[in-house]
């Protein structure tokens, strides 16, 4: 049997549409219910046709911004863990 979950989100602020996004993964089991480590994931936002944001026609682009990071966590580590081991520091000539 399939699940669907859906959370309302009274509006577009990060923080209200990040726990929205937290509460649909909870009732879904968590993101490891999708995803494990060492997988590849694309991230395909629904892009129909270019018009006004209020029409929903598309998917919102802090939707898109926030899922990679709730993958990112539900995998052994910490998004700040790894950032810090991942990335190296460089300079600009």
């Amino acid at each position: 049997m399939t699940k669907v979950a859906a959370i309302k989100a009274d509006s577009y602020d990060p923080q209200i549409v990040q726990q929205a996004i937290s509460d649909v993964l909870a009732h879904l089991g968590g993101m490891s219910q999708f995803i494990q480590p060492g997988d590849r994931v694309l991230v395909k936002p629904n892009m129909l046709e270019a018009v006004e944001k209020g029409l929903c026609v598309t998917t919102d682009p802090l939707i898109v911004l926030l899922i990679p990071f709730h993958m990112l966590d539900s995998i052994v580590w910490s998004i700040r863990e790894y950032f810090r081991h991942k990335l190296v520091p460089c300079t600009l000539k």
